[in-house]
């Protein structure tokens, strides 16, 4: 499914026309994917990160920035490997992803892990081979990261990681045989990840919990390729496709149990959000519930 027209007509948030019964677009298109979005209120933009390479004729590698009127292409963006998300973390603005270099194919490496100085993007230490990080939560004034990486500035580091804005910080999967965190969150003051990392003996896999010592395995019985997490009235919900469960699209986690989500969804979600105080699900499925919403 290709973004690229979608991804600019919600733009139209920015301009606080949340009550407008209309579309506007905001200038040219994306020539790809993309796949997520941060509004800084620091420098007033929003960021959009994804695979695409340009926006209109203006080359924008992975990352470029929206500011009312134009697009910023952030100094040409990464190289040919994609950006995942923009943060802002401890003052600084971070983008992370897969690429390896920044500032354009020629520019500096940084292996999936930039900072953003206000005109170029910087190397954070040696950041992630291979691969990188797919998501983050911040807690505690900590940066958590996980994604599909074996080594953290040149240490083996799997699946998942902690900056403080210095250092990284080791946390991840021990003795792993597949690298894959996909999406993170805390629920009950642990740290969740899901995807499909696993341990060399498949104890830790696809959905784990972070103690603050050690993982553990939330469930043998539940499993599925998780794509988003969500903390909604308390329970941990779950998207994704193929779970083993009481739902095969989302489910639900009180912390002992799972449970189905109001009938399920008729295919994958790709990200869950609060907003509000409702949940909100967007993917490719065309029902939920049985109710229309495709």
């Amino acid at each position: 499914m290709n973004l690229k027209s979608i991804i600019i007509y919600l733009i139209i948030f920015l301009e606080g026309k949340a009550n407008c019964q209309n579309w506007y677009s905001v200038g040219d298109y994306f020539d790809n994917q993309a796949v997520s979005l941060y509004s800084d209120s620091v420098l007033n933009k929003l960021f959009i990160a994804g695979n695409f390479r340009k926006i209109g004729t203006k080359i924008a590698k992975g990352v470029a920035a929206w500011d009312g009127q134009s697009w910023d292409t952030l100094n040409g963006g990464m190289d040919f490997q994609p950006a995942k998300f923009v943060t802002r973390y401890s003052g600084d603005l971070y983008c992370c992803g897969l690429f390896r270099k920044s500032n354009g194919i020629n520019g500096v490496t940084t292996n999936g892990f930039a900072k953003w100085n206000g005109l170029s993007w910087d190397s954070v230490n040696i950041g992630f081979n291979p691969g990188g990080p797919y998501d983050y939560t911040i807690y505690n004034g900590l940066l958590y990261l996980v994604g599909s990486f074996g080594t953290v500035n040149n240490s083996s580091c799997s699946s998942a990681t902690i900056w403080d804005g210095s250092n990284f910080i080791n946390i991840g999967i021990p003795n792993p045989s597949i690298n894959g965190g996909q999406t993170c969150t805390f629920f009950n003051g642990k740290f969740y990840m899901a995807g499909v990392f696993s341990d060399i003996t498949s104890s830790i896999y696809h959905l784990a919990s972070w103690d603050g010592i050690q993982w553990q395995q939330v469930s043998t019985t539940v499993d599925g390729y998780f794509l988003s997490m969500a903390v909604y009235h308390n329970e941990l919900y779950l998207s994704g496709w193929g779970i083993i469960g009481p739902g095969q699209f989302i489910i639900k986690y009180d912390g002992v149990n799972f449970s189905s989500v109001g009938g399920d969804l008729s295919a994958q979600a790709y990200k869950l959000k609060v907003i509000n105080d409702r949940l909100f699900a967007v993917g490719v499925f065309d029902f939920a519930g049985g109710v229309p919403c495709s």
